[in-house]
């Protein structure tokens, strides 16, 4: 974030100006390689989605405002659904400003087909992304066949997001990578 000054007629007051180009490389932050089954509603603490086997978390830094996301399969016209959860980090306080755990709220549901154009691993860009929203807005960006599908999120103050799949097609494998503004 950048503060900048705007003219006014008789003096000048701080304006916040917000990047809109990105704040790091493509990260790789992990991989899905078979379902999991959707937590009980009173297991959602960070600690125990967390721990979910085929789990992928990643926390965004502190300056981060919107998640850009793209994802790779082993093999083209791949079908996966992938769930994402929003947590806003690890810990909060209660009424007494003594820390508690955490719990992650429902972000929304991609569902993404595979694509023809490969990627670094020599997998496949998914082509093709919808998006079921929830607590978090994702848009679908450049998303059509032979195309690279990415999806756009603000995070709305949740710094911390789970992926996991409840549809995956066997023997592949998904590559999930993000970037940040």
């Amino acid at each position: 974030m950048t503060i900048a000054m705007q003219d006014n007629v008789n003096q000048r007051t701080p304006i916040q100006v917000v990047s809109v180009t990105p704040t790091c490389l493509w990260k790789e932050i992990g991989t899905i390689t078979a379902v999991t089954s959707e937590p009980a509603a009173g297991a959602m603490t960070v600690a125990l989605v967390d721990a979910l086997a085929n789990a992928v978390t990643f926390q965004f830094p502190a300056e981060a405002t919107t998640a850009l996301l793209r994802f790779q399969s082993t093999n083209n016209n791949d079908a996966q659904v992938v769930v994402i959860r929003c947590a806003p980090g690890t810990h909060g306080l209660d009424k007494y400003n003594v820390m508690r755990a955490e719990s992650y709220a429902y972000g929304c549901l991609l569902t993404l087909t595979g694509g023809t154009m490969v990627g670094h691993h020599s997998n496949f860009f998914i082509a093709s992304l919808a998006a079921t929203n929830k607590a978090l807005t994702a848009t679908a960006l450049d998303h059509a066949a032979n195309r690279i599908a990415m999806a756009s999120i603000p995070l709305l103050g949740m710094k911390r997001l789970a992926f996991y799949n409840t549809t995956h097609v066997t023997s592949s494998t998904m590559y999930i990578e993000a970037r940040w503004y």
